[in-house]
């Protein structure tokens, strides 16, 4: 397997990753069979993570999507504790949290991401 194909892997199972945590929407809800697939056949995830991954993916899928959202928001929404804003637990609402968003934001750039506009640059998912 050349560099290029595992970076290729690694980024798509990341990205898989990434919108497991994201808000249980119609979106994310329609995406679980692809994303189970991606899981199911990544060589970075050993057999304990890829068991745990897709016990996650069939709880979301077999949930009331009520139930999904309500419980995300419980977990995510409702505490610095679990927030899927990285500065929020670097910064918490200190003043240096602006200026390291910013800071963030052109890294992001500067390596060419487009970050997506309706979310903070250091939201996780």
């Amino acid at each position: 397997m050349t560099s290029e194909r595992t970076t290729s892997g690694s980024m798509i199972v990341l990205r898989a990753l990434g919108a497991l945590l994201d808000y249980p929407g119609t979106a994310l809800r329609d995406a679980l069979p692809e994303i189970a697939a991606v899981v199911s056949d990544s060589p970075l995830l050993g057999m304990a993570a890829r068991k745990g991954v897709l016990g996650l993916i069939a709880l979301i899928g077999e949930s009331d999507a009520l139930q999904a959202e309500e419980r995300y928001v419980d977990l995510f929404d409702r505490g610095r504790a679990t927030s899927l804003n990285l500065f929020e637990h670097v910064h918490g609402d200190g003043r240096d949290r602006g200026a390291a968003m910013l800071d963030l934001k052109q890294v992001y750039e500067r390596a060419g991401f487009d970050l997506a506009t309706r979310e903070l640059p250091d939201y996780l998912p």
